[in-house]
């Protein structure tokens, strides 16, 4: 897992480091698509389609989207050909569906062969969500894995799956947002000694999955696809 800089905000430009400097036609099923737009134009996109749930409110009006498609994710069904894509992102999109699979099939067939698909969700790994349980408490919060609007929990692990089986080839796990190694150390036997916990041998690998608060997975179509 490649890890990225560090972050303490839910923020629509957290992903911006993972958009292709080239970039074609773009499908954007984000709220997030009216602040990437200005990235996404300068380089190079030449078709910006973006997404807005109906329960989202006004319609921002950004400069340079060509298209705003709005309803329900599960529901929408745009009407562009197999392929049609050269970049699709779904910026904390599938911890909010039930079953993202579905979506998640439609989106991947309209991916180039050579297209580049992002998705992120909240890790449910992620330390203060264990310490949270280990004091036997689920606390909803204003952002994170635990919020009241995510109906889907994600590991890095879980989320690989789920786009494996959409048809998707991950090419990479890493973090758009985690914490300090200081928040949740380590000792030198690879042990995390936390409130009443103590988890490990850990590899760093392993150790590093708790300092994950968000993952993107980068996916390719899957051969044959």
């Amino acid at each position: 897992m490649n890890s990225a800089p560090t972050t303490s905000i839910d923020d629509p430009a957290n992903v911006l480091h993972l958009i292709p400097n080239r970039l074609g036609k773009v499908l954007d099923c984000s709220s997030g698509y009216s602040v990437r737009a200005a990235t996404y134009l300068e380089r190079g996109a030449t078709e910006i389609v973006g997404v807005r749930r109906s329960d989202e409110g006004d319609d921002p009006g950004t400069e340079g989207v060509s298209t705003v498609l709005v309803g329900d994710w599960m529901k929408l069904a745009p009407e562009y050909a197999n392929g049609h894509f050269d970049c699709i992102v779904c910026d904390d999109v599938v911890a909010r569906l039930l079953d993202p699979l579905p979506m998640l099939i439609r989106l991947a067939k309209l991916l180039s062969p050579s297209g580049l698909f992002i998705v992120t969700a909240p890790n449910l790994q992620y330390y203060r969500n264990v310490l949270d349980l280990v004091q036997a408490e689920w606390v909803y919060r204003d952002r994170g894995a635990i919020t009241r609007a995510h109906l889907r929990f994600f590991t890095g692990f879980e989320l690989t799956q789920v786009l494996l089986t959409a048809g998707l080839h991950c090419e990479r796990l890493t973090a758009t947002i985690m914490d300090q190694p200081e928040n949740f150390p380590m000792d030198e036997t690879g042990h995390v000694h936390q409130v009443r916990i103590r988890i490990g041998p850990l590899t760093n690998d392993e150790y590093q999955n708790f300092l994950v608060d968000t993952y993107a997975v980068l996916a390719t179509r899957a051969p044959g696809a």
